[in-house]
């Protein structure tokens, strides 16, 4: 996504008579190649909805796709786009099926009860909790409540009939400006806070730069950082023993030990000359696949008006005992906004790619034999 939350973010800082102190360090792009710059065979994902700003992949190839993100903040634009194309969903592609076959995704049919509100889901970050013996997973998303209310949404998958059951709502007075989580277990998480500001017109300037990262046990919220450069998406390694960061304003890669729930500290932090947006883990956990933001103007610009392009990135980030391998990380993706504008995730399955974005398209390509 423009930077999940941070699409609201960028949005109201053209209001600020501050915005080049916030938007020129990110203008000036990624230092990776500038060309066009694709695995084999790269396509559009025919769909109705609008935007994939993120997803999970799991190790059966299934691919959870978040789609329709609004909030408070939007560009009337923006907002007239993604009503035209229906409401907030949940979307899941079968990355089995043979690239050839031009497979779609579907929308997953959503059964709740009165404390969820269909006709007012805004789905954003996303995490799965597999369950591989029934393939009953659990789905925890981030949601936008329509009074500016932020809400974790936990889903039961139900493979026999391609639904989501909705299981409970989690809100804490921390969850500020979510953008993205993590799960531990089940109902234990890690949440990335964009901005510690419910203001969308962010008056107090100061804060546009600040987020943290709270921990969420089944009941209460606890920040475990703060004062961090926005924030974005947040990922736990499979052994659950590092907790990647990924700081947009800053252009870099946090990467925390946990010593308990609450007790992370930091090992690492990797500048990627990039903004980086959401994470995806790879199959075989040997690196970590980054969708980027290359120039903020043109995020910025794209979701003011979805007509014009932005640039798009991802990267893949290796990994030796949990740390990012510095001299090994590769761009993988790069698209002028032809293919794509505004990349917000990308990740892999077997010989495929996929590639998402906050209001654009979604990208599979074919990838070249390891």
């Amino acid at each position: 996504m423009f930077f999940k939350a941070a699409i609201g973010v960028i949005l109201a800082i053209v209001t600020v008579p501050f915005i080049k102190q916030f938007v020129w360090p990110l203008s000036t792009g990624s230092k990776h190649n500038h060309e066009a710059h694709q695995p084999d065979r790269c396509r559009r994902v025919e769909r109705d909805s609008v935007g994939s700003e993120d997803f999970q992949i799991t190790s059966s190839g299934l691919a959870f796709i978040t789609s329709g993100l609004t909030f408070p903040g939007m560009s009337p634009n923006y907002e007239a786009y993604a009503k035209s194309k229906g409401q907030g969903r949940i979307e899941i592609l079968d990355l089995k099926t043979p690239y050839s076959s031009a497979a779609k995704p579907k929308e997953l049919n959503i059964l709740h009860g009165e404390d969820f509100d269909r006709a007012e889901f805004r789905p954003h970050g996303l995490s799965v909790l597999e369950d591989k013996v029934k393939s009953e997973h659990l789905i925890y998303v981030v949601n936008h409540d329509k009074n500016e209310v932020e809400r974790i949404e936990k889903f039961r998958y139900l493979p026999g009939t391609r639904e989501l059951k909705h299981l409970k709502s989690f809100y804490s007075d921390l969850f500020i400006f979510i953008n993205d989580l993590t799960l531990v277990e089940e109902d234990r998480f890690y949440v990335s806070n964009f901005m510690d500001s419910h203001d969308p017109s962010f008056n107090d300037y100061n804060n546009i730069q600040r987020g943290s990262v709270v921990f969420f046990d089944g009941s209460y919220a606890v920040t475990v950082l703060e004062s961090l450069l926005g924030p974005n998406g947040v990922l736990l390694s499979n052994d659950r023993r590092f907790l990647y960061v990924n700081l947009f304003f800053k252009k870099a890669v946090a990467v925390y030990e946990r010593h308990s729930d609450l007790d992370l500290r930091q090992v690492q932090e990797v500048t990627i000359h990039t903004a980086p947006d959401n994470s995806h883990l790879g199959s075989q956990e040997g690196d970590i696949w980054v969708g980027c933001q290359v120039n903020a103007e043109e995020s910025r610009a794209h979701l003011i008006n979805p007509e014009l392009k932005a640039s798009s990135e991802v990267l893949r980030l290796p990994l030796k005992d949990g740390l990012i391998v510095e001299n090994e990380i590769t761009q993988e993706f790069y698209d002028k906004g032809d293919l794509i504008s505004g990349t917000t995730i990308g990740g892999e399955f077997q010989d495929k790619m996929l590639v998402g974005s906050i209001i654009d398209s979604l990208v599979m390509c074919q990838r070249r034999p390891q």
